[in-house]
């Protein structure tokens, strides 16, 4: 299902095991899509995985499934360029994944997972996930950045600079945006992580 990429929409984590229970919530709160998210442990890692999860999300419909990547300690911008690298690789084939479940949004972190930034460079970060962007693209996907807790993603001038300078759309974290030192300080409001 294809949708207007300039509207938000409400959705639900898949929090509930039991899927068609997972859509009947969905549904009766109002929620527009699921968000399914992946953790490298449940990856799908071949044919007969990817089957099965598609079986599973088709149970979904008529919602919209949109996919997360939780993947901790996997940054595109790790200062490693081994472990760049990989991470680079991983997003790849989550992305591939989520093609063939026919997924048109995949969501991305910076720093998930890690106590900082130390360890992550900048325009390392910003020329790689500029990359997945555009491989995403050729796929027909969009490649949203989520901002988290901590981190760059969670200050609202440097969350703006990181969506402007990859092309990436964005997934807000309504619980992040409000728990954020930066919002927390009373330096940035909520809405300042929407209004740019």
């Amino acid at each position: 299902m294809k949708s207007d990429r300039s509207q938000p929409k409400l959705a639900l984590c898949n929090f509930i095991p039991d899927v068609r229970k997972l859509r009947e919530l969905a549904l009766s709160l109002g929620f527009e899509g699921v968000d399914w998210t992946f953790t490298l442990e449940d990856l799908p890692r071949d044919a007969r995985e990817e089957s099965s999860l598609c079986r599973r999300i088709s149970d979904l419909l008529p919602l919209e499934t949109r996919y997360h990547c939780a993947f901790n300690g996997i940054d595109l911008g790790d200062a490693d360029p081994v472990k760049a690298s990989e991470a680079i690789e991983v997003f790849q084939r989550a992305c591939r994944i989520v093609s063939r479940l026919n997924g048109r949004y995949v969501t991305i972190h910076m720093g998930l997972g890690r106590a900082d930034m130390n360890g992550i460079l900048w325009e390392r970060s910003i020329d790689a996930m500029k990359a997945l962007v555009e491989f995403a693209q050729d796929l027909d996907i969009c490649v949203c950045l989520e901002n988290l807790a901590g981190g760059w993603s969670s200050r609202p001038e440097l969350f703006e600079r990181l969506i402007r300078k990859t092309g990436a759309g964005i997934t807000l974290d309504i619980g992040h945006a409000q728990i954020c030192e930066s919002v927390q300080t009373q330096g940035y409001f909520f809405e300042d992580f929407a209004l740019p």
